[in-house]
């Protein structure tokens, strides 16, 4: 039977009410600099639910009508 991400997350990556993923930031950053200075990686919303959230308020916020400009 396969785990639900909230299962999975709760059982593997939550350790003494923290997520040890994101610290209860709710973004993951997977980023390393190159010997010539140049940084690369993403940042992008973790599995726990502060992550959840934050994917799902940015998602809202992409859908969301564009406001027109006040006179």
């Amino acid at each position: 039977m396969s785990k639900t991400i909230r299962q999975l997350w709760h059982d593997e990556f939550y350790r003494d009410d923290m997520c040890i993923l994101c610290c209860n930031t709710g973004e993951v950053q997977a980023s390393r600099r190159m010997p010539g200075g140049y940084t690369f990686g993403v940042r992008v919303p973790c599995i726990c639910p502060n992550g959840r959230a934050l994917k799902t308020g940015l998602a809202m916020q992409a859908n969301a009508p564009a406001k027109e400009p006040s006179r």
